[in-house]
């Protein structure tokens, strides 16, 4: 948020908040600094401070003779705002935006910009209005990371266009975003999701050195070994790496993915 100098006459008022216009409320996502009066410009249009409580009969308001959009651009800082944020904000000026916003809910928009996901990566949102209340209710349950939120997206929207209907996925296990996803991908790819799991398997049954852990995982099309491992020291570790040397893996477990 920048704060600009202005030498346009102003005034400190106290009015009801009930007679001020707040049609420029974009919902941002910081909100305005308590000790800062509410700031409108003409014609009583609120440019700050949309987060006060409106039913107040006595507000402290910062009146500035100017036109709201100026005054507007002037405050928020389009580079600082977050993408669907900053979708809201272009949205009053009429300016086209890229995505529809108005099938999701402002709690939805926050937690995928909460993720900082790029509007290339929420394009697919549009595609998926028909899923809209499972979609939103099942993500935000989940908490998913940014990955895993980017990931559970692209599956959707490829399960849309496949034909497949929302009871397909709505009825998955939400109690862990990590085999949620995994569900999600033994159905969109299911011949690989076997085949994942299969190397899961094999990885399971190898005589792996004490404090490693061992998990197949997928990043989007590429699979990838990942070990976790805690070492007490560096004898540990010595030892740990000397044992992994020694471990031979099947060329097959990146094969064929």
């Amino acid at each position: 948020m920048t704060h600009h100098v202005t030498t346009t006459p102003m005034k400190v008022l106290i009015k009801n908040a009930q007679d001020l216009d707040w049609a420029l409320n974009f919902h941002p996502r910081r909100p305005w600094p308590k000790p800062l009066p509410i700031v409108v410009g003409r014609n009583d249009l609120v440019v700050a401070g949309f987060d006060r409580p409106r039913d107040q009969v006595a507000v402290s308001i910062l009146q500035i003779d100017e036109e709201p959009m100026a005054l507007l651009n002037q405050l928020y800082d389009t580079n600082e705002l977050a993408p669907l944020e900053r979708l809201r904000f272009m949205k009053l000026s009429g300016a086209p935006i890229e995505l529809n916003l108005e099938p999701w809910s402002l709690e939805f928009q926050n937690y995928l910009d909460n993720r900082n996901l790029g509007l290339r990566v929420l394009q697919p949102l549009d595609h998926l209005i028909d899923w809209k209340e499972s979609l939103e209710n099942t993500l935000m349950k989940l908490r998913l990371s940014a990955s895993q939120c980017r990931e559970a997206i692209d599956i959707l929207a490829d399960l849309k266009f496949l034909g497949r209907d929302r009871t397909s996925w709505q009825d998955l296990n939400t109690e862990n975003p990590e085999s949620w996803i995994r569900s999600l991908r033994q159905l969109r790819f299911p011949k690989t999701a076997n085949q994942d799991q299969q190397r899961q398997q094999k990885l399971d049954s190898l005589p792996w050195p004490r404090g490693v852990q061992a998990k197949w995982d997928r990043q989007g099309d590429q699979g990838v070994l990942v070990l976790q491992s805690r070492i007490g020291g560096p004898d540990e570790l010595k030892k740990a790496l000397s044992r992994l040397q020694d471990m031979s893996l099947d060329k097959e477990m990146w094969e064929k993915q």
